[in-house]
C-alpha cells in the first residue's frame, strides 16, 4: 500500500523498516509507527497534553454517537476493506473502528505527538499508524475505499488519487453549537464569538 515520499516508488516490510527499490528507508519506530515526512513536523496548535485531554474526553463517550454513525456505514458497505483515517489525533476513531469492523486501517497525523499516543494505545498493533503530511499521502493511487475525516481539514485533489473507483469520502464538520457549552464559558477569551467552519 505504500509508496516512497522521495520518489514514488513502492515499498516494502524489510526487517524494522520500510524501504523501496532505491533504498529510501523509513524505520519503523519502536512503539509501531513509521515518521514519512521528509522535513520535521511543523508547530501546530496542538499539545501532548492537548492530545491526552481529547483522548479522555473520547473515551468517556461523549462523540460515541459520531463512532456509531461511522461504524454503522462502514458494517452496511462490504465493499469497503482499506479505510485511510486523516488527521485521526490520538488514534481514537482509527482503533475502534478497527476493533469492531476488522476492516485494514492506515492513520496518520501531522503530529509525531499525537501517532506515538495513537501507536501506544493500539495494544493488538491491528492499525498502520503514521505521521506524513495531508498534502503528500504516502500511499498508493486507489488504495483506499474508504477515507474518514472527523474535525480535520481537508485535500480533496489527494482523496480523489487516493480513493479506489468506487470509494467513499466520510466527513465530520463540526456546526455552530460545536462545543457551545465551553464556549460560552470563556466567550471574553475568544477572537471570534460565534463558532464557524470555515
Amino acid at each position: 500500500y505504500f509508496q516512497c515520499p522521495i520518489c514514488t516508488k513502492s515499498m516494502d516490510i524489510q526487517g524494522n523498516s520500510l524501504i523501496c527499490r532505491h533504498g529510501h528507508c523509513f524505520d519503523i519506530s519502536r512503539y509501531g509507527y513509521v515518521n514519512l515526512l521528509l522535513k520535521s513536523s511543523p508547530k501546530t496548535n496542538y499539545s501532548k497534553r492537548s492530545f491526552d485531554n481529547r483522548h479522555q474526553i473520547l473515551e468517556y463517550g461523549m462523540y460515541d454517537v459520531v463512532l456509531e454513525k461511522i461504524i454503522q456505514f462502514i458494517s452496511d458497505t462490504p465493499s469497503i476493506r482499506n479505510i485511510l483515517d486523516v488527521g485521526c489525533g490520538e488514534g481514537f476513531y482509527a482503533r475502534q473502528i478497527q476493533q469492531r469492523t476488522e476492516r485494514n486501517i492506515f492513520a496518520f497525523d501531522l503530529s509525531r505527538e499525537a501517532i506515538q499516543i495513537a501507536s501506544k494505545k493500539d495494544k493488538r498493533k491491528a492499525v498502520k499508524w503514521f505521521v506524513t503530511d495531508l498534502s503528500k499521502i504516502p500511499l498508493k493511487d486507489g488504495s483506499m475505499d474508504c477515507i474518514l475525516d472527523i474535525f480535520s481539514p481537508a485535500h480533496y485533489k489527494e482523496f480523489q488519487r487516493l480513493l479506489s473507483p468506487n470509494g467513499y469520502v466520510v466527513k465530520v464538520i463540526p456546526t455552530k453549537n460545536h462545543l457551545r457549552e465551553i464556549r460560552t464559558k470563556v466567550q471574553a477569551h475568544l477572537k471570534n464569538p460565534d463558532y464557524s467552519n470555515e
